[in-house]
């Protein structure tokens, strides 16, 4: 389904994008363009995030990553991995590794930033 937004999005992208240059001169159209771009960017991420927080189970959705561990521990009964640094539970082993990733990265750039 994301496959078949992404295609839809450069389709309507790229034909935009012939009619602005068709239309504008080239200075004009770079800034034309980086809008279209900014505007395809900001249509794809409000696709994705849709299926942030929703159960794959049930497909309900919740507004916090937190309240959906919950509902799968409760409801469905679903184990869970805990981040051994700062508690934060998780649903699949590759999202807790990649949220370890990440603190690993935030704690090397304020070393850095000092």
């Amino acid at each position: 389904m994301v496959e078949l937004a992404i295609r839809i999005c450069r389709s309507a992208l790229t034909n935009l994008t012939k009619i602005v240059v068709s239309f504008c001169k080239n200075n004009v159209v770079m800034v034309i363009l980086i809008g279209i771009n900014i505007l395809y960017c900001n249509i794809m991420m409000s696709f994705l995030q849709r299926n942030k927080n929703r159960c794959k189970l049930c497909t309900e959705r919740f507004s916090k990553h937190e309240e959906l561990v919950q509902h799968a521990k409760k409801v469905h009964r679903q184990p869970v991995t805990r981040c051994r640094e700062c508690g934060m539970e998780f649903l699949h082993e590759e999202d807790r590794l990649h949220h370890v990733q990440e603190e690993k990265e935030r704690k090397i750039d304020r070393r850095r930033h000092r």
